[in-house]
């Protein structure tokens, strides 16, 4: 569960903000640069990803991570080391997915009637954007966060076993 909490708060942390962004500069070079790589990081699997940083790490790095526990109550920092790449990992479809749904309907509300308002009424941008296209769009993307933790939840097996994480998931404790 503590993985999975910390995939979702890293995927919230990523996906909503740079979603904004890039549906405030559509059809830009940072756009386009976000979409690409949205649309790869949700075609990879995170097996594959965790793998593959691993060897990379373990390689020309000479690092691999920690497989002794932290318990959050005993060494919070720890804990928080020993989480932080496998929940990125395990977050990087799910942002990806997040990413995509936030530019979009964020891009719909802004086409809208009294988005032309706000601005004909002298709002800047920003105020704009934040106070009142923002709120209207993230309506559907709270609605899909819950899906999504089932997403999340499946994926935490691999990745638990991956890094050698003590999970209920993970491993039966007998």
């Amino acid at each position: 569960m503590e993985l999975t909490l910390f995939a979702l708060t890293f995927t919230m942390l990523f996906a909503i903000p740079i979603g904004t962004l890039v549906a405030v500069k559509q059809d830009r070079w940072p756009d386009y640069l976000v979409r690409g790589g949205a649309v790869l990081g949700a075609s990879l699997p995170a097996f594959w990803i965790a793998t593959v940083l691993l060897v990379i790490a373990g390689r020309y790095f000479a690092w691999a991570p920690d497989f002794e526990y932290h318990s959050l109550r005993a060494d919070p920092f720890a804990n928080l080391g020993q989480f932080i790449l496998p929940a990125f990992i395990l977050g990087i479809a799910t942002s990806a997915s997040m990413l995509r749904l936030t530019r979009g309907m964020l891009l719909e509300v802004l086409r809208q009637d009294y988005i032309r308002t706000a601005y004909a009424k002298g709002l800047r941008q920003r105020a704009v954007v934040v106070r009142h296209a923002l709120r209207n769009a993230m309506l559907p993307v709270v609605t899909v966060v819950g899906l999504q933790l089932a997403n999340l939840l499946s994926g935490t097996l691999t990745i638990e076993i991956i890094f050698g994480l003590p999970g209920k998931i993970g491993r039966a404790h007998v």
